[in-house]
């Protein structure tokens, strides 16, 4: 078996006297969607910061690719290879999409803002930035303002700007929030199409997304690993059924007990 993209070892962290990560260690395998699960206040977006280096673990390791990162800066992770697409649509709204893409891959490989203008007609980094809203569904978009696309539009947009920065892992941090259920089932037909291309940790609470797209599922309860293990396993759990999932598993499987 392929050595992990993501190892977390034992990370801890607290506020104060509240324990929000206790001795949590997950790993992400080569092109897994590794979903995190749990209910509200589990730690999983605090989790997920620490993964992307926007909170810093009191103990513990953050091993990207074999290489300890836990005390890179953000966009040093970035540059490594882990990219992390927010609840919230974080485009700018005002460039078109081709725009949005390009400047990523810019910030991304060398930050140097002054090539911006002459960056617009580089014609290999418009092939890159094609060649991600293509993937996404966005090459008839690109040249649309992103204010004007539709939400759902928007988050597949963000897709695209971490799929041209050619990343080891995507973080992806309720990317269903906010949208419709056709956009919702449109947009979990694209991440499963990049399944086996990128691998993807995963926080999502629409469980129907959840099942239909991840290899494997971790269960945070109250800050710790409660268990760790592939769809059918997790929606068989009594210990999970009980304290997380009951109405969000039978949905998912079509009420099956």
């Amino acid at each position: 078996m392929s050595d992990p993209v993501l190892e977390l070892e034992h990370l801890q962290m607290h506020f104060g006297a509240l324990h929000v990560t206790r001795d949590v260690s997950i790993e992400v395998r080569p092109g897994e969607v590794h979903a995190l699960i749990g209910p509200n206040g589990a730690g999983k977006t605090t989790l997920i910061s620490q993964i992307s280096g926007q909170l810093q673990p009191h103990s513990g390791s953050v091993i990207l690719a074999g290489e300890n990162i836990t005390q890179l800066s953000v966009a040093e992770r970035a540059r490594r290879g882990l990219s992390r697409v927010f609840q919230i649509s974080n485009v700018i709204q005002s460039y078109s999409a081709l725009a949005n893409v390009v400047l990523a891959i810019i910030g991304t490989e060398d930050g140097v803002w002054w090539r911006w203008r002459p960056a617009l007609s580089d014609t290999s980094l418009a092939d890159r930035a094609m060649n991600a809203l293509a993937q996404v569904g966005l090459a008839d978009k690109a040249q649309s303002i992103a204010s004007d696309l539709s939400y759902g539009e928007r988050r597949a947009l963000e897709l695209a700007i971490t799929l041209a920065q050619n990343p080891r892992l995507l973080l992806l941090d309720e990317p269903m929030a906010g949208v419709g259920r056709e956009e919702s089932g449109a947009l979990t037909k694209l991440l499963a199409s990049l399944k086996g291309r990128v691998s993807m940790l995963l926080i999502e609470h629409d469980m129907n997304a959840v099942f239909a797209l991840a290899d494997r599922l971790t269960v945070l309860i109250g800050g710790a690993v409660a268990l760790t293990g592939p769809p059918a396993e997790i929606k068989a759990s009594p210990l999970v059924r009980q304290a997380y999932l009951g109405e969000e598993i039978q949905a998912a499987t079509g009420g099956a007990a």
